[in-house]
């Protein structure tokens, strides 16, 4: 994924530094774009001229020392925070105060990493999402962390925008935006083969046919990463749902909540911060009665009052 950001911004005019941990990989990588660019030439996609001017934008170190002179730093590894950390510490020590640090995670909070840098770098500090291939998909997922400069998010637009994205800004929660849908696609691909709607074969066949979609994205690219997030945003037991308005127009155009789905073996609610937050800025109480969040209880859907109000028997609904 790093060398094909690398190669968008290349494509794009940009003098370009590439690292890797070794020269063997960098040779592989610029091997690799180089076939990238070919492929592109027989679609269409790109000119044959552009080819060379790509490449030749593009150089190779294995030293983060040489990064002290680079304007926006992209870092693209595996998701493994503890790599993130040693890689953003090192980065913070080497580049320039006015340098950007963008990271390209698709499930490691933006804020998280950027509390590895020391806070005089965190308003510079952001998320800038990919999806593979990069040289080819337009979406750019952009998060700012908490700490993050305006002047920071409209640089990363701008930036990805010149480079022919389309860049959306998203809010710093699980999964950003689109990893958080597919999940849910993810999560019902597992449900149709455990309630024996499909075999694991036959709907793995089904899905080949669209590589991207559902668990074959997961197969394909070997995300194991995924599957390990997928306990904090997809799984049935926690899953975050979008609460119900209960009430008229009046009150559903209130402050909204996000209620935490509650693990199995217990019915407690939890209301996310950033909602009691938001009330308090508001200066407004929360209205007990007007939302309604959905929970799973023994594998069936029910609709339960997220600050459990009383509560009328018959319909489950809060008691007016």
């Amino acid at each position: 994924m790093g060398a094909e950001i690398a190669l968008v911004f290349a494509l794009a005019g940009h003098d370009v530094l590439l690292s890797d941990r070794s020269e063997a990989l960098l040779a592989a990588a610029l091997d690799r774009l180089g076939r990238v660019l070919d492929r592109g030439i027989g679609r269409g996609f790109y000119k044959e001229d552009e080819k060379p001017a790509a490449l030749a934008h593009i150089r190779t170190t294995v030293a983060l020392d040489d990064f002290a002179d680079r304007d926006f730093v992209t870092e693209a590894v595996f998701e493994d925070e503890a790599v993130k950390a040693e890689i953003y510490r090192a980065l913070d020590r080497v580049c320039a105060p006015r340098c950007v640090l963008a990271s390209n995670t698709s499930t490691i909070p933006i804020s998280t990493l950027a509390s590895y840098v020391g806070e005089a770098r965190r308003p510079n500090f952001i998320g800038t999402h990919y999806f593979s291939p990069a040289s080819r998909m337009k979406l750019v997922e952009v998060i700012p962390a908490f700490e993050t400069a305006p002047e920071t998010v409209e640089t990363a637009m701008r930036l990805t925008r010149e480079a022919d994205k389309v860049p959306i800004r998203v809010k710093d929660v699980a999964g950003f935006a689109v990893n958080r849908m597919f999940l849910i696609f993810l999560q019902e691909a597992v449900r149709l083969v455990d309630e024996g709607v499909a075999t694991g074969r036959g709907y793995r066949h089904r899905v080949q046919a669209r590589p991207r979609a559902s668990d074959g994205a997961v197969r394909i690219d070997g995300r194991d990463d995924l599957a390990a997030r997928a306990a904090g945003i997809g799984n049935p037991a926690r899953r975050l749902w979008r609460a119900v308005p209960a009430a008229g127009p009046a009150e559903a155009a209130g402050a909204r909540r996000v209620c935490r789905r509650p693990r199995r073996q217990g019915l407690a609610q939890q209301v996310t911060g950033r909602h009691e937050r938001a009330i308090s800025e508001a200066g407004t109480a929360p209205r007990k009665s007007a939302f309604l969040a959905r929970h799973w209880v023994g594998g069936s859907r029910v609709s339960r009052n997220c600050t459990s109000p009383p509560t009328n028997n018959a319909t489950g609904r809060p008691s007016r």
